[in-house]
């Protein structure tokens, strides 16, 4: 008789979330398996995918008991707090850490948690929408479009952008504490707001934007009611447990978000800050252009393939799909007509508006720019992200849209009704089957440590350091993790290291950069002595895939005795006007026209003073020629006339040399000449 019931139960449940079950299936076998090839292949590329499995794979380590600290992961060895410089998973590693515990590799457990993620994002979702007051039809309709829209999967390159579970959650309760006209639901949003910010502090911040902008949405509409009154009053009445259960959680999810962003301001401070530039947060704010762009879509990449000159185009990529645009503005028109949910639709609506007037670029003009200078959140870059949340409130719209069309449609026989479904269906998921993922097989994984492995010494010494160099034509990026990798399957620290951030001065890892570079940044950074420095590097186990090249090694060893220096420095027309004084300290010829390769030119950029010391690989975009052949002890003269940056602030002014296709002279020994110029706002100058 058991057996019957739990059958009849099971019956019932797929009778009642029959749309949930279809939706989600169509998505999971849809996409989801394909992006990771059926668990033969790994979403995304050799970067940012391979980042968060050894992020996720120190957290198993750490919570097996394997003695490391949690916020000094053993790379980027010996700087400590390394944790801190991109996310932490804290608050989605357990379904990686169970799947680890029960025997799965790092890449299968890397799947079944981006998997987990996805899943959980839909289930969540749907009941978040069925609370709400919609059919299950509209809510599995409102959740695909939340977990499987277009800018959705285009982050399955950056997979810790994956679990978003708690955003629907958070925005329930708002919806609750506004409908309600009570306190009391608030202590939920404050709980899953936490949750949030533990599994991507990214998608915390932008969480906080969607609620303020439904706040605001809400002050909007209940301007001169008695709103506030009926909360304070709300709170009042409720019974004692409930009042400590919203003071308690509230309190508690507070501490523990301030507790976290603490710990990351500590840490950053240290390091002189982490923080993006003004310029480089506009470059990735959204533009009316970045909604119509889908690259990675089979069926509508079409739209927005005649836009170019968009910087971080993949960042960009913000078309919903034509069936989530077509249901959520179908939904727009029938909350605002008062048709159907009409409080929650313009709730919804005015959301989306905030959130797109909020970052929208216009010619370089935004008003995200004013919070680009606000401490903490001028750290957060790709604010195009902000779709990952946005997508929320337009799912509700696309749950209402959906729910109005099959209110059309109760009086049709089954026949049309099955037909209207099927046109919904395909409507929201001809997009997401036509989706081209983009994965890496585990394969290759596996190949790049077999290479590594096999270059390994047949004995190391228990407190060895490991050291990657890796090819002139293989992206550092590739070397670093290839490095980290292997040092933490292996239990050794490493000198290799990758983040959203890096510590001071740290060089590519290219076969003719030797590996006291780091060790040096290191004691600079700490102040250790010379003695100690040695010490460390005496450790070092240095493992080579490619030999130095003797161009390089040649053009190494006279860049060290090359220094530059700037005179008749002045700032007109919005210009800095110098000439750049090259001075050979070596003995020997310093030939600008090489006979091998390119000539060497001279390039340079402006850095925010706060951020200069820590980045010595980007915006060294311009270039000039030197056509110079410098006799040892002498030195030569080159005019510079460079743009001034457009944003006002304190700079600095850097220059080097290069020799393009083979290597930067800073890279080799050379000193970066940095001179401090200050932009005057209204570009005048005194």
């Amino acid at each position: 008789m058991k057996s019957v019931g739990h059958k009849r139960s099971a019956l019932i449940l797929c009778r009642l979330h029959w749309p949930a079950l279809l939706f989600l299936a169509l998505g999971f076998w849809g996409y989801g398996l394909r992006a990771v090839d059926y668990f033969a292949a790994v979403p995304g590329d050799l970067g940012d995918a391979r980042f968060n499995s050894v992020i996720l794979e120190h957290l198993f380590q750490r919570v097996t008991g394997s003695g490391i600290r949690l916020w000094s992961p053993a790379f980027f060895y010996p700087f400590e707090g390394v944790l801190a410089f991109s996310d932490n998973h804290f608050g989605s590693a357990l379904p990686y850490v169970l799947l680890r515990s029960i025997g799965a590799g790092r890449e299968v457990a890397f799947d079944g948690w981006f998997l987990t993620g996805i899943t959980l994002n839909f289930v969540c979702t749907y009941a978040v929408i069925r609370r709400l007051g919609l059919s299950s039809f509209a809510a599995a309709a409102g959740a695909f479009a939340f977990a499987f829209a277009l800018p959705i999967l285009v982050q399955e390159v950056h997979a810790q952008l994956t679990y978003r579970f708690a955003i629907p959650l958070a925005y329930l309760a708002f919806f609750e504490a506004i409908l309600t006209k009570r306190l009391y639901p608030l202590w939920r949003v404050g709980f899953w707001s936490a949750v949030q910010f533990f599994c991507s502090i990214y998608l915390g911040i932008f969480l906080v934007y969607l609620l303020i902008g439904s706040f605001c949405g809400v002050m909007f509409w209940n301007r001169g009611s008695s709103m506030f009154r009926d909360f304070q009053n709300s709170i009042v009445s409720e019974v004692p447990h409930r009042k400590f259960l919203f003071i308690g959680v509230l309190a508690i999810s507070g501490a523990t978000v301030a507790w976290l962003l603490y710990s990351y301001h500590l840490i950053s401070s240290t390091y002189g800050g982490f923080k993006r530039s003004p310029d480089e947060i506009v470059s990735m704010l959204p533009r009316l252009s970045s909604y119509l762009l889908a690259d990675g879509s089979g069926l509508t990449s079409w739209i927005g393939h005649f836009i170019d000159g968009i910087p971080m185009r993949h960042e960009h990529q913000m078309f919903f799909g034509i069936g989530i645009w077509a249901l959520a503005l179908y939904g727009t028109f029938t909350a605002w007509r008062g048709k159907l949910h009409q409080d929650i639709g313009r709730l919804a609506t005015f959301a989306v508006v905030m959130l797109f007037l909020l970052t929208l670029s216009l010619g370089g003009i935004s008003l995200y720019r004013l919070l680009s200078y606000v401490p903490g959140l001028n750290a957060v870059r790709a604010v195009t992200r902000i779709g990952l949340v946005m997508i929320m409130p337009i799912a509700v719209l696309v749950a209402i849209g959906s729910q109005h069309i099959l209110n059309q449609v109760n009086a049709f026989n089954n026949v049309r009704k099955i037909a209207v479904y099927l046109i919904l269906l395909v409507l929201l998921g001809a997009e997401v089957v036509a989706y081209r993922p983009y994965n890496t097989p585990i394969a290759t994984w596996a190949a790049q440590q077999a290479v590594l492995r096999e270059k390994l010494p047949s004995q190391l010494a228990t407190d060895a350091i490991l050291y990657i160099t890796g090819k002139t034509s293989v992206p550092g990026f590739v070397t670093e993790l290839d490095g980290v990798i292997l040092a933490q399957d292996l239990g050794y620290p490493t000198l290799n290291g990758y983040s959203g951030n890096t510590p001071p001065n740290y060089l590519e890892p290219q076969p003719c950069i030797s590996y006291r570079n780091r060790i040096n940044s290191y004691a600079t950074y700490k102040g250790v002595s010379l003695d100690a420095a040695n010490a460390l590097a005496a450790r070092v186990v240095v493992i080579a895939l490619e030999a130095c090249d003797p161009v390089i090694a040649a053009l190494s060893s006279q860049a060290k005795q090359i220094s530059l220096a700037l005179e008749n420095v002045s700032l007109d027309n919005h210009e800095l006007k110098a000439n750049l004084l090259i001075h050979n300290n070596s003995e020997e010829d310093f030939n600008t026209l090489r006979s091998s390769g390119p000539p060497l030119r001279a390039s340079w950029r402006f850095m925010e003073e706060t951020l200069a010391g820590q980045d010595l690989s980007s915006k060294w975009d311009p270039r000039k020629d030197l056509a110079r052949t410098i006799a040892p002890g002498g030195s030569a003269s080159i005019d510079l006339a460079v743009p001034l940056p457009q944003m006002p602030g304190k700079y600095l002014f850097q220059v080097s040399l290069v020799q393009d296709g083979v290597a930067w002279f800073h890279d080799m020994g050379m000193k970066v000449l940095s001179v401090p110029v200050t932009v005057e706002a209204m570009r005048s100058r005194s």
